[in-house]
């Protein structure tokens, strides 16, 4: 389950209670993380070289689940640029950011299994596989 940051939960708040605009992210990117993620901006090591982006992501309509809590999914497979040079290490921690280079971290969280990405391999999501979770 993904959580908030620090800078989201501001600007929510700021939104809510005191009717301060926020513009919501035109385009919204995944990063991958080979450490656990935090909620400010540089917590955790994100994957850097070898070919490696940031993943643009969209995310469907929200949905309930069957305990009632409310979530968004990605709505499309998520692929990653393939390792180039050298292998990206475990893979365990995403963050959804606001750009596809530096920007604001809005989301983190753990995946729910960590893999080994070689050279050459593909990091792959289908669709529905992300979940972005209020509970």
């Amino acid at each position: 389950m993904a959580a908030f940051t620090d800078y989201l939960e501001d600007k929510l708040l700021r939104l809510t209670l005191r009717g301060e605009a926020f513009t919501p992210p035109a385009q919204l990117y995944v990063g991958l993380f080979v450490t656990p993620t935090g909620d400010l901006d540089g917590v955790g090591q994100e994957l850097a070289g070898n070919g490696y982006q940031r993943i643009r992501i969209t995310f469907g309509e929200p949905q309930a689940d069957v305990s009632g809590a409310t979530f968004c999914a990605n709505d499309t497979d998520i692929r990653s640029p393939q390792p180039s040079t050298a292998d990206w290490g475990v893979v365990s921690h995403f963050a959804v950011f606001d750009a596809a280079a530096g920007g604001n971290r809005l989301y983190h969280g753990p995946f729910d299994e960590p893999r080994l990405y070689e050279t050459n391999d593909l990091f792959f999501a289908v669709a529905g596989d992300l979940k972005i979770m209020l509970s």
